[in-house]
């Protein structure tokens, strides 16, 4: 099923959602945290609850993979997930994560190194994907709190999950 919307926490919300208009700087990063470097536009959208599609078409024991690349909104969407027992119907789950993005998410950057782990006893693969030192965004966005604290491995490595052998797939 195709929903001309965002996936978020509730249906027929409307958020807004920043882009970028040059096509030489299309980065395929746009979403609902305005860039001044590279939004040049934005627009609103209507919003279709995540949870509710999940209990609509999934079920205990189906397959479910999913692939979540939504610049930001993860981690509202994956605690609205968690909150309404669903996570748990996920079996292999691809992040893409974007605490570093920007600066309002930065409070994220455990969970995405937690996740694995947290998700663990559901028996869900967790590929957690950051690119947090090698974005050229992380450059203008690294928060300065963190001093020389740029390799700590608590930042950017996931702990051991339920992939093979126990580690991160």
């Amino acid at each position: 099923t195709f929903y001309p919307s965002a996936a978020w926490t509730a249906d027929g919300a409307t958020l807004r959602f920043h882009f970028t208009q040059d096509r030489r700087i299309k980065t395929g990063q746009d979403g609902l945290f305005h860039h001044d470097r590279r939004h040049r536009g934005a627009t609103n959208v209507s919003t279709v609850d995540i949870a509710r599609i999940f209990r609509e078409h999934t079920a205990l024991g189906d397959a479910v993979v999913m692939r979540m690349d939504v610049e930001g909104a993860e981690y509202e969407l994956l605690r609205h997930l968690l909150a309404q027992g669903l996570l748990c119907r996920v079996n292999r789950l691809y992040l893409e994560a974007h605490a570093m993005t920007h600066p309002s998410l930065h409070r994220f950057r455990t969970l995405d190194v937690l996740l694995p782990w947290l998700l663990e006893p559901c028996g869900t693969e967790v590929f957690v994907d950051s690119s947090y030192h090698n974005a050229i965004e992380t450059r203008y966005y690294w928060p300065v709190s963190d001093g020389a604290c740029r390799q700590c491995p608590l930042l950017y490595a996931p702990l051991r999950g339920a992939g093979e052998g126990g580690g991160c797939p």
